[in-house]
């Protein structure tokens, strides 16, 4: 009954490897009905395989063709990738020296560090930066675990090289703090869902963090900023990093465990990847619903059928569980229902972008 649910949930990595391979060798925007966002990859050729195309020498043959800004964005692309199955290899192909990509930021081992990134990068959304400066920064937010991932790069490389990195948190950048004592280690959006709706807490999260980044790296589209990473700064938000991911996992683990819910999930999920218009028959509809059924389905199908769960919130009320897609992360399914009448009645379907309204 659950299957769906749980093993899908422990599985994002294998999803997350397949839709690369799958979109591997192509260029392409992707209409979503609520704005567009592009799958980055470079053209490969018929003959390029994964592997051969994940080596210095494959990336630097794929991007001979490109501007320079053009190669730093499909490279992060790339990199995004890479961390989404194995971090431990960010520093050989896409760094300037090994000693740039940060090791054992969880205190626990590679092993562990490799599953933190992995849940970071399948959620988080690429931002550019000062792209036409000779050392641009590009950022990968996560709207889920409000938390950036800044890189640095050198564009005038064959294969443009991060030269630095900085993990960081818009409660660092607004307030300075730096102890974890005075950080909620939930998303600022957990704190808002009830009051503003979960939809609306994570745009307005998410929106402000951009402007900030945007504030700082967009300024001077042509000038360089070097990032300046305080020690101090990364170990409280690698620590945070790790608490989030953890509170992520755990919160799918005890959304899965009651039958009711998880069969509920499990049944939307599949008849969205399916694409039938018949989503919602059969399923206990709560008496105000919003369910943008039409809307959900219209999704492209690389979307759909990668859709999987990434969080989950319960409360006295009900839940709500948030799926996201690894071809299109910016792009959020939420599926939320409330107690009522013995059962879960769904009472929110929606698709919606968590960077634009």
């Amino acid at each position: 009954m659950i299957a769906f649910f749980q093993v899908m949930a422990k599985h994002r990595a294998h999803v997350a490897m397949a839709v690369w391979l799958f979109i591997q060798g192509l260029a392409v925007a992707i209409p979503i009905g609520i704005g567009t966002t592009t799958v980055v990859a470079a053209q490969t050729g018929e003959e390029s395989s994964g592997a051969s195309a994940l080596s210095p020498e494959g990336l630097a043959q794929m991007l001979v063709e490109l501007e320079p800004e053009g190669r730093v964005v499909t490279v992060a692309s790339m990199m995004q990738a890479v961390g989404r199955s194995d971090s431990e290899r960010i520093s050989d192909l896409f760094g300037a020296d090994n000693s740039v990509w940060p090791n054992n930021i969880s205190g626990e081992g590679p092993e562990l560090d490799v599953a933190i990134w992995q849940s970071f990068f399948e959620t988080a959304v690429i931002v550019p930066g000062n792209i036409e400066s000779r050392r641009p920064v590009v950022g990968f937010y996560s709207p889920l675990l409000d938390i950036w991932l800044l890189t640095q790069w050198d564009k005038t490389a064959r294969v443009p090289q991060i030269t630095a990195v900085d993990v960081t948190f818009s409660q660092i950048l607004e307030s300075g703090q730096t102890g974890l004592s005075e950080i909620d280690p939930h998303p600022r959006w957990v704190s808002s869902w009830q009051s503003l709706g979960l939809v609306e807490s994570i745009q307005s999260q998410s929106r402000a963090a951009v402007a900030k980044f945007e504030s700082r790296f967009l300024k001077n589209p042509g000038q360089d900023q070097a990032l300046s990473p305080s020690r101090v700064r990364q170990r409280v938000a690698f620590r945070l990093l790790h608490v989030r991911t953890a509170l992520m996992a755990s919160s799918l683990a005890e959304a899965a465990i009651e039958p009711e819910r998880a069969q509920l999930v499990d049944t939307l999920l599949a008849r969205i990847a399916d694409g039938k218009s018949d989503i919602l028959a059969g399923l206990p509809v709560g008496k105000d619903a919003l369910l943008l059924a039409q809307e959900t389905i219209a999704l492209p199908e690389l979307t759909r059928v990668s859709l999987l769960p990434a969080a989950a919130l319960i409360s006295d009320q009900g839940f709500a569980v948030i799926a996201t897609s690894v071809a299109t992360p910016r792009i959020f399914v939420v599926i939320e229902a409330k107690n009522g009448g013995g059962t879960q009645e769904l009472q929110l379907l929606a698709p919606f972008d968590a960077i634009d309204e």
